[in-house]
């Protein structure tokens, strides 16, 4: 209840003010945005993609790394030293670092050295890491995929969320230029006896509330158009950008697949790699075979440091094959192995997780979507409904047989309508679009 004096001057001076700091009216259309276009945009610019990129670049490289294992490895050694020998040391035979030479008295010696390793045998474990590294090139295109996926649903909820104030907004806009026209003609009639302050007073404060309700959502907009131009790199003004619908969906596309979705494969990928990590650890508990070749030219003299550059004359070659088996580290190679399958426990605790959360969100999304196209009917005659009560309005209020301010306050309840059916109509494309971003990002 509002008193009948006091109050009603402070409301009018407020609504005043806000008619005039905010006269209304619709947002200057100067940018109408289209989903296709924002998703082109914000596919360009987003850095999730490129840094994706360039992971299936990285990964091709690693795999070019891991070929190398595969040729035999060629070193080229320059030595110089000088090798001291003690006088009691009658044998003539001194170690110096991991080589022994063999000279009987004190001198410089120099050699250079070509060798060439190869490795012959090591129980497969090469094999395995050569898959594993075009395992991670799969891993990164699958991860590339992924993200195009979690990107597009991304952009497609933010361009929803635009959409959705930018309705409420032209809705709000309207009701306030309907709510200015009731308050106008309240004022008429109250001059003219038939309303009274009470009224006139109530349809000011819901004029009040019409402004400040087109102010927030004016603010919203703004930080949805924000959030949008995060993704495009593409700045929005409010009172310049107008969104349009988005694309009807295919109603007839079956239900995405989770185990054929990018994110489920890239996991199951990385499992297959940790087991292939727990063989190699395990093969490279085992000997190997490894091919080794040696040509060396080398030359010495007691004297002189520079004419034992000069003296490097003396020639010899060696072959050999080597067993390498490190026998005992510590357990570090079995706690490596270990490890690896505990990693695999949890990657396999992690995709059924995933999946989980995968199959609902696309359960969700699909009933919701199914829900919302059945009732696509019943939309249509309520729309229909809506335009024939707007029809039949109008024609009374010309025929003069009903009264204006029932007319306009009719009005402002059929823009409400209107504006829940549009916001049903953006949710049931976003569950489509959804749908249809996740059919696409299935791999085979």
């Amino acid at each position: 209840m509002f008193p009948r004096t006091g109050l009603f001057g402070p409301i009018l001076l407020l609504v005043f003010f806000l008619w005039v700091v905010f006269p209304g009216g619709s947002a200057v259309s100067g940018r109408s945005l289209r989903f296709q276009e924002v998703l082109t945009l914000a596919e360009n610019n987003a850095y999730d993609l490129k840094i994706a990129r360039s992971d299936v670049k990285i990964s091709r490289h690693r795999l070019d790394e891991v070929r190398s294992l595969y040729y035999p490895s060629l070193d080229f050694q320059l030595y110089n030293e000088y090798v001291y020998v003690p006088e009691e040391n009658e044998q003539g035979v001194v170690s110096v670092g991991s080589s022994v030479s063999t000279t009987l008295e004190s001198t410089y010696q120099h050699s250079v050295v070509a060798s060439l390793n190869y490795q012959l045998y090591d129980f497969g474990a090469r094999g395995l890491k050569y898959e594993n590294a075009r395992r991670e090139m799969d891993i990164a295109r699958l991860n590339l995929d992924r993200s195009r996926v979690d990107l597009r649903i991304q952009v497609l909820e933010s361009y929803a969320r635009g959409l959705r104030l930018w309705r409420r907004h032209e809705s709000a806009l309207r009701i306030l230029e309907l709510r200015k026209e009731i308050y106008r003609s309240a004022l008429q009639l109250k001059e003219a006896g038939t309303v009274g302050q009470r009224q006139v007073q109530e349809f000011a404060l819901e004029l009040a509330e019409a402004m400040g309700r087109v102010d927030d959502l004016e603010r919203e907009y703004q930080n949805a158009l924000n959030d949008l131009a995060y993704y495009t790199g593409d700045p929005y003004l409010a009172v310049r950008t107008a969104f349009t619908d988005f694309p009807e969906p295919d109603q007839n596309e079956p239900i995405p697949e989770v185990a054929r979705l990018a994110e489920i494969r890239v996991i199951e990928a990385e499992i297959d790699g940790k087991r292939a990590e727990v063989e190699i650890a395990q093969k490279e508990m085992l000997p190997r075979l490894v091919a080794y070749g040696a040509y060396r030219m080398y030359g010495s003299d007691p004297d002189s440091f520079g004419r034992s550059l000069k003296e490097i004359s003396e020639r010899d070659a060696t072959v050999a094959v080597v067993a390498e088996w490190n026998l005992f580290s510590g357990f570090r190679d079995v706690s490596k192995v270990r490890r690896l399958k505990a990693e695999v426990e949890r990657l396999t605790y992690e995709k059924q997780k995933r999946a989980a959360d995968l199959a609902r969100d696309i359960k969700s999304s699909y009933q919701a979507y199914r829900l919302l196209v059945d009732r696509n009917e019943q939309w249509q005659k309520r729309r229909s409904r809506i335009r024939l009560s707007r029809e039949i309005d109008s024609r009374l209020s010309r025929q003069q047989l009903l009264d204006g301010i029932a007319h306009l306050e009719h009005e402002v309840e059929l823009v409400r309508h209107q504006l829940d059916l549009d916001l049903k109509k953006i949710d049931r494309a976003v569950a489509g679009l959804k749908l249809a971003f996740w059919r696409e990002g299935q791999t085979n």
